[in-house]
């Protein structure tokens, strides 16, 4: 309890604390972030498979090049419903609730079209700010983290990005080394796993897609930790999730 109190009146961020609870958080809901990621890897990559299947050996003509790009956007619209019900998910392992699949999903495709055009802009913005000097890019990624959690969790819908401006401010280059920290991590551990895997190229290929999963998952969660910090520093508390599944 005087942990709790210590933090409430603290107001750093605490990189360190973030990544170890999302850490937890994602450990409690281990068995829904693989059924959701399963169920995505699956969905998302057929159209692929099918691809692949149908035209294989066969010259491109423009109905391969029409229907990549139509696989291409159903995978990224998979991926966006993914990422929406992990980030719920986390918010319910912050409040120790339940996973709730059905709830999730129907709270996550209402927003669907916000959520696409805006993670496209931020996308757009971050990637333009890295290839002119980099460091606007970073920046801008410290930005705009919370999105996922500020259209869902708050509701924000198309005042998203000025609240994620409003919530990050004083506090980008921290969520930025929170990406560093974790993806400095994160390779120290494929390097040792692919030391150990070596020679078993199947035993590599099992430990890579294993890797990749966690850190898909692990990030929404992270932002998600982020941002309830974010709102109990600049709004003394983060609420529930309730009035998001109404």
């Amino acid at each position: 309890m005087a942990n709790i109190h210590h933090e409430a009146s603290d107001l750093r961020l605490g990189v360190f604390t973030r990544l170890s609870e999302a850490f937890v958080w994602l450990r409690s809901k281990l068995l829904f972030v693989l059924m959701v990621d399963i169920v995505a890897l699956i969905l998302g990559g057929l159209p692929f498979v099918l691809l692949f299947a149908y035209y294989m050996g066969a010259a491109q003509t423009p109905s391969t090049v029409l229907f990549m790009s139509v696989a291409g956007l159903w995978s990224f619209l998979v991926q966006q419903v993914a990422v929406g019900m992990l980030t719920l998910a986390a918010e319910d392992a912050r409040l120790g609730y339940p996973s709730r699949f059905s709830a999730y999903l129907s709270s996550v495709l209402p927003r669907l079209f916000v959520l696409i055009v805006l993670s496209l802009a931020v996308f757009i913005l971050i990637m333009v700010g890295i290839m002119a000097f980099f460091v606007p890019g970073l920046w801008l990624l410290g930005v705009f983290a919370v999105i996922q959690p500020v259209l869902l969790i708050d509701d924000a819908r198309w005042d998203a990005l000025s609240r994620c401006w409003t919530l990050t401010k004083g506090y980008r280059w921290p969520i930025i080394a929170a990406f560093v920290i974790f993806y400095i991590g994160w390779t120290v551990i494929r390097v040792l796993a692919g030391l150990i895997a070596f020679g078993s190229p199947l035993v590599s290929i099992i430990i890579e897609v294993t890797l990749s999963i966690v850190a898909y998952s692990y990030l929404p969660i992270l932002m998600v930790s982020v941002h309830a910090r974010l709102r109990a520093i600049k709004e003394g508390g983060a609420q529930g999730v309730a009035g998001v599944f109404e």
